[in-house]
């Protein structure tokens, strides 16, 4: 295994049979020169790439091809959220993708969209878990604390960010839920990607009285027990490619309220899964309420979740079958180049266009305005007269009325005077 960087405190198990290989990040730093040596000296046959938009990938798979290994490359980025993030790269990107020996999505739509371009890919997805019979867990077995057996318990997990995963909606569909059901707990498990994250959410629980209902958990590198008492999972990504969070609650058989997205794989069949329009804050919480106010439908959702995750299982080929029959393509050289697809492409490049002028136009900066102390304490002042002031005469009397007359003649002649010293 081949990283950059190494970070204790969210890294999972790595067994003691897998070397790990550190990079340094940037070329200038030697990461060519450590590729180099890393495949030479372990005698290394094909590289599984897993970071499909990094700047890095043209070189690392010309230091690759040049020691006689084989690139592949994981597309796990869902392609109109790298449009919107990485619009102006988008046409190299595209190029890049024509030197490996093949690519590797997560999407059947991504699979044809990156087919027409006559790049070899293949759908493969994610490592998946078995099904686990999430009811009637036994009492003896320790129960999160948070978990209480007389409640009913919602889970959110994933990164505290608001511009896929959106964690501030799920916070006020929760706060909705909250504020109809007494007998409901809610979960936040993830972590923010800077400290303000976390703190709006504590703030958002504490600002609205709801430390008992809605509970915080953190980030944990194992949500099983999370699962495995949760009775209804809820996700607010507008956009994902394979959500492992999604499969592990199917596999649970956890209903899950999501925005929709008809081109995940997992979801195609429509079964178990409960699709709102994206943002609708509003019938997100509906849906919800309606499964915990509903024992019978609830207990059915679950069922048609655990069906249509078996029946995924059982109709594709797993992770590690995925990856062996394409290795085996790769050594026997049976890779072919698909078809190109013109209208497929004018069609995707049309849009392309579209969202980099959407997303790249100048935007024209609006500067607060500076106000100084001096301008401040002026305001300050005159804030305070005007309160005396309307104390004295009210507005709408005689005395207000009066005033003010007499404020415009005075204003008049100031007025006058300071034209006439700039003439």
């Amino acid at each position: 295994m081949i990283t950059e960087i190494i970070d204790k405190k969210q890294e999972y198990f790595l067994p003691s049979e897998v070397k790990r290989i550190c990079l340094p990040k940037e070329f200038q730093n030697g990461r060519a020169q450590g590729l180099f040596r890393a495949l030479q000296h372990n005698k290394i046959d094909l590289i599984i790439y897993h970071a499909p938009c990094s700047p890095t990938l043209f070189f690392d798979n010309l230091v690759v091809r040049s020691c006689g290994s084989a690139f592949i490359v994981t597309c796990h980025n869902f392609a109109p959220s790298t449009i919107s993030l990485f619009s102006p790269h988008w046409g190299k990107y595209s190029s890049y993708f024509k030197t490996v020996d093949a690519l590797i999505t997560l999407t059947s739509v991504e699979r044809d969209l990156f087919s027409a371009y006559e790049i070899p890919s293949f759908l493969i997805p994610n490592p998946l878990f078995p099904p686990i019979c999430a009811k009637g867990a036994s009492d003896l077995e320790p129960r999160p604390s948070s978990f209480d057996k007389n409640k009913k318990h919602i889970i959110w997990i994933g990164r505290l960010e608001n511009i896929q995963k959106n964690y501030i909606e799920a916070m006020e569909i929760f706060k909705n839920i909250c504020s109809t059901l007494p007998d409901v707990t809610c979960h936040i498990i993830g972590k923010g990607e800077t400290p303000l994250e976390e703190k709006y959410v504590r703030q958002f629980i504490s600002d609205n009285d709801l430390e008992q209902r809605i509970i915080y958990e953190g980030f944990l590198t194992s949500a099983d027990k999370c699962f495995k008492y949760a009775d209804i999972h809820l996700m607010t990504s507008t956009f994902e490619c394979f959500p492992m969070v999604l499969s592990e609650a199917m596999s649970y058989g956890v209903p899950t309220v999501l925005y929709e997205m008809p081109y995940l794989e997992l979801i195609k069949n429509n079964k178990g899964c409960i699709s709102v329009p994206r943002h609708h804050v509003e019938k997100a919480s509906q849906e919800i309420l309606r499964l915990l106010t509903n024992e019978t439908e609830r207990h059915d959702c679950s069922q048609k979740t655990s069906e249509a995750y078996r029946s995924y299982l059982a109709s594709n080929l797993s992770h590690i079958q995925g990856l062996m029959s394409l290795i085996h393509k790769i050594e026997e050289a049976r890779v072919a180049k698909p078809q190109r697809n013109d209208s497929f492409i004018e069609l995707w490049e049309s849009f392309v266009s579209f969202q980099t002028e959407t997303n790249y136009q100048p935007k024209v900066n609006i500067k607060e305005i500076q106000i100084s102390a001096y301008d401040q304490k002026k305001i300050s002042r005159y804030d305070n007269c005007l309160s005396f002031f309307l104390n004295f005469a009210p507005k709408d009397s005689y005395r207000y009325s009066f005033s003010k007359r007499i404020a415009k003649w005075l204003y008049s002649i100031i007025k006058d005077k300071n034209i006439k010293r700039q003439d």
